[in-house]
């Protein structure tokens, strides 16, 4: 392309409306990193990124299959296209156009007013796709397409999160006096963005790793919380997804779909169930309660949900889920006394029917709300002001769920699922409860809620999710499936989240590191509450 003068706007609009139409030897033979097609009056315009070229620099995206769509609709299509040979994520400009990102949308603003659009749509692959969603935002692009992206370009954030497949890249990338943030949910946040923003996913992590997630996955679900986000899921496709798209005649459908409103080809979550409404309380709780303690939680009868230690009225209380049949966190709650040097009250539960506390649990309720309710009766018998709800697993689930309908001070999770739904876990390839997330659709249907990103989106208390960070197998691409449910609740302010470098049982592998006690202590302020209890008995 002939140099495009930056300085006159009026004298840019002219040069764009006397391009000539490109062919596919043009788009070919061109040496620069910018190509501009024919002007068409009123048509869409779409912006496309190319995904990483190692040894040379990447072909120009979606000329060809743009040109089919065309034929296809009956409908004509501007375009830009864009490459970046230095591989730097377009986060540097574009060589020959722009030094930076904010030069580079101011750039496209003026292409954009040079083309009068009826609408902007930005398409990226990979690195392309990172960009498709970086530029869509600061354009504020009527649609974004995005496939196998980064959420984030943070060297830290990949090292957190145990996604090394670009590392090096990160690591290399030049210093910038930029101040816009590479982390693409925050960026969107920061602007506001509603529209839609369609993320196309292949779940496979390989043939080595046939239960873990693909990374991308675990990128897609940082965007949950956005408006206009709508995932599209190929379970047997890896991270070059449009590779995949290609082999099995897919690609023109699922474009058609985003750019042009056809069906839908692909799985996509369903709606939530609502919440129940309040159930009645069921139980008549004793005014005394047994001291708690291993052995009695190891000998309870089989049909037994829950088990409560009393010894102080209005301490706090710890709240404790278990993720499967054996109470959990009994022994804990002695050893956080002594190191903490404050009482603490227990109640520990336990679902045998193994179905997330989404039919309730025997003789406490029906359904989880049903459970809260009686709960609530007997925090309130405690005189306990500091409720501190802790779960694992599915029982991690329960915590946030449950300590949301309680209104509790703080919820801790360990390795917590967040949505309850056997199809996206095939999809996802989260096989681990396959089984409990059947028996929700068995008749009747379990009430729910399912997805926990509105419950807690409600919730005002203090969450702290623990997940192991490595996904299980071997390959680049393999996720963690805690890391991805983890970071599914991090897009709301009030979650922070902490991996820890494991993978399967965080909470026997964080007994076995000793940090257990730790995270519970510091997560649930209990040194905090302890002097609060001290300066309040010395008052009296």
């Amino acid at each position: 392309m002939q140099p495009l003068n930056w300085q006159d706007q009026a004298a840019l609009a002219r040069q764009i409306r006397e391009l000539p139409p490109l062919d596919n030897t043009a788009v070919e033979a061109e040496q620069g990193d910018l190509l501009i097609d024919a002007w068409v009056p009123g048509a869409p315009l779409l912006i496309s990124f190319a995904y990483v070229g190692w040894d040379k620099p990447s072909d120009f995206y979606l000329y060809g299959r743009s040109k089919k769509l065309e034929g296809m609709t009956g409908r004509p299509i501007n375009r830009i296209m864009l490459r970046d040979r230095n591989n730097h994520w377009y986060l540097r400009g574009v060589t020959g156009v722009a030094d930076s990102a904010e030069q580079l949308a101011e750039r496209l603003r003026a292409l954009i007013a040079a083309v009068t659009p009826s609408e902007v749509w930005c398409i990226g692959e990979s690195m392309g796709g990172y960009a498709a969603i970086l530029y869509g935002i600061l354009l504020d692009a009527d649609r974004i397409v995005s496939f196998g992206a980064l959420s984030s370009f943070s060297p830290q954030f990949a090292e957190r999160y145990h996604d090394m497949r670009w590392h090096r890249s990160m690591a290399e990338l030049p210093p910038s006096s930029s101040t816009l943030t590479t982390d693409l949910p925050e960026l969107a946040r920061a602007h506001g963005y509603a529209k839609p923003l369609h993320l196309v996913l292949g779940t496979s992590a390989g043939v080595n790793a046939p239960n873990a997630v693909n990374l991308d996955v675990m990128h897609g679900q940082r965007f949950a919380d956005l408006p206009g986000v709508r995932y599209h899921y190929y379970p047997e496709a890896e991270h070059a997804v449009t590779h995949w798209l290609s082999e099995n005649q897919q690609f023109d459908a699922i474009l058609m779909h985003c750019l042009f409103d056809a069906a839908d080809p692909t799985l996509l979550p369903r709606p939530a169930l609502p919440l129940p409404a309040p159930a009645a309380a069921m139980v008549q709780w004793p005014s005394q309660f047994p001291r708690l303690d291993a052995a009695r939680a190891a000998t309870a009868p089989a049909d037994c949900a829950v088990l409560v230690h009393t010894v102080t009225p209005g301490a706090p209380l710890l709240i404790c889920f278990a993720d499967g049949t054996d109470f959990e966190f009994v022994e804990e709650r002695a050893s956080l006394e002594q190191i903490y040097g404050c009482r603490l009250n227990q109640i520990v539960l336990r679902d045998v029917s193994g179905q997330a506390w989404q039919r309730g649990l025997e003789g406490l309720g029906n359904d989880a709300e049903g459970v809260a309710a009686n709960l609530r009766t007997l925090v309130a018998r405690m005189g306990s002001t500091n409720v501190i709800c802790i779960g694992h697993g599915r029982g991690g689930f329960a915590a946030l769920l449950i300590g949301c309908l309680l209104n509790a001070s703080r919820i801790l999770a360990l390795n917590p699922l967040s949505l309850l739904d056997a199809g996206l876990a095939e999809c996802w390839r989260d096989r681990r409860y396959s089984e409990h997330l059947a028996a929700l659709e068995a008749s009747p249907t379990a009430p729910g809620p399912r997805d926990l990103l509105p419950i807690l989106a409600r919730y005002r208390g203090k969450v702290h999710i623990a997940c192991t960070a490595q996904g299980e197998g071997s390959g680049d691409d393999v996720g963690s499936h805690d890391v991805m449910h983890a970071l599914r609740l991090a897009t709301l302010a009030n979650v922070q989240v902490q991996p820890w470098p494991a993978s399967g049982d965080l909470l026997a592998w964080m007994r076995g590191q000793n940090v257990l006690l730790g995270f519970i202590g510091y997560c649930a302020e209990l040194a905090k509450l302890a002097r609060a209890a001290d300066t309040s008995s010395s008052t009296m």
